[in-house]
């Protein structure tokens, strides 16, 4: 085995380049774990028909992010997380179930890696009832959170959501806060990050109180969860408890088991045919997760490629710390 990791700088140009020196320089069997929530526009389906530069065989990917939806297009690629428009519209129906509230709205970035969680949120409400959901969007270089925030404010927003990654919801957060603006929050499965929590959650802080969509079984829980906090912590000392480790901890879970199973050969590409073949034969495979993944392609009617893990939990901010209190498993509804 070995460990490699290339920087995509949140770059589609990069992605693409860092993808086609994997395929055609160093020859990967297989992509585990990755995370390039800007680049997978491109690189998606470069690695589901990479050319000549792989002798026209599709790439494995196993345990990517979710952050867009040709995660669950092809066949080649499994994500173990929830597909971001059942997140969305998870997230909406937990505020209903459990926040009392009569003005929602959603703040993200403006990339359509995101318009599928948005649209999954909005969905929801309006099932709900709520066809008054305000959503504010931001380009990821921009600054005008300020602007945003006053918005919501003015128009008598009370429940806010945002979809974006940690840099983001801190300057949300940081921007609420300067603008005595107090709504309840929801937030993406990012806002897991322990260091989140200690920064705005502390007792009276801006998001005490707020939840956060986990589709993993929380650290706190114990199990396979502590299992994975010692392994990542005796390898890689200092490294954040977040969603994406246990992301990457999962899917390297599922590659292990495919591939231990799998004869392989000298042939590269007969081998990750017969991985890719192994994934799409997995109905009932246990990762601590429920139900248990089927990857079967086309499970989920929303997408044809692998939509294998639909449910999550949350975890509350609360007191600069995660606290899991709801065991619950939340699905589509």
């Amino acid at each position: 085995m070995q460990y490699q990791v290339l920087d995509d700088a949140t770059s589609n140009t990069t992605a693409l380049s860092d993808a086609k020196q994997l395929v055609a320089d160093d020859k990967v069997l297989a992509v585990v774990a990755m995370v390039s929530p800007f680049g997978q526009d491109t690189v998606d389906p470069y690695f589901a028909n990479p050319g000549g530069d792989n002798a026209g065989q599709a790439v494995p990917l196993i345990g990517i992010d979710p952050y867009e939806e040709n995660a669950y297009k092809f066949p080649n690629q499994v994500s173990v997380d929830v597909p971001i428009k059942d997140a969305g519209a998870i997230m909406a129906q937990y505020a209903k179930d459990h926040m009392g509230f009569s003005h929602p709205g959603i703040f993200g970035y403006n990339v359509s890696q995101l318009t599928a969680a948005e649209a999954g949120a909005v969905g929801q409400f309006k099932k709900l009832g709520y066809s008054n959901v305000d959503i504010q969007t931001v380009d990821p270089s921009a600054s005008q959170y300020d602007q945003i925030v006053q918005k919501f404010k003015g128009d008598g927003v009370d429940l806010l959501m945002w979809f974006c990654d940690i840099g983001c919801g801190d300057r949300f957060v940081q921007a609420a806060q300067s603008n005595a603006y107090h709504p309840k929050w929801v937030n993406y499965e990012i806002g897991y990050d322990p260091r989140y929590a200690a920064q705005f959650g502390q007792t009276g802080g801006e998001q005490d109180g707020a939840v956060a969509i986990s589709p993993f079984l929380p650290f706190e829980g114990g199990g396979a969860a502590a299992s994975l906090l010692a392994t990542v912590q005796h390898y890689f000392p200092g490294t954040p408890r977040d969603s994406v480790a246990e992301q990457g901890w999962l899917g390297a879970q599922l590659f292990a088991q495919v591939v231990n199973k799998v004869p392989l050969s000298a042939d590269l590409h007969a081998d990750q045919a017969a991985i890719i073949s192994a994934l799409n034969g997995i109905h009932d495979l246990d990762l601590g997760l429920t139900p248990p993944m089927d990857m079967k392609l086309g499970i989920d009617p929303d997408y044809p490629g692998h939509a294998p893990h639909r449910c999550a939990q949350f975890v509350t901010i609360a007191g600069g710390t995660l606290r899991w209190t709801d065991h619950a498993w939340h699905c589509p509804p």
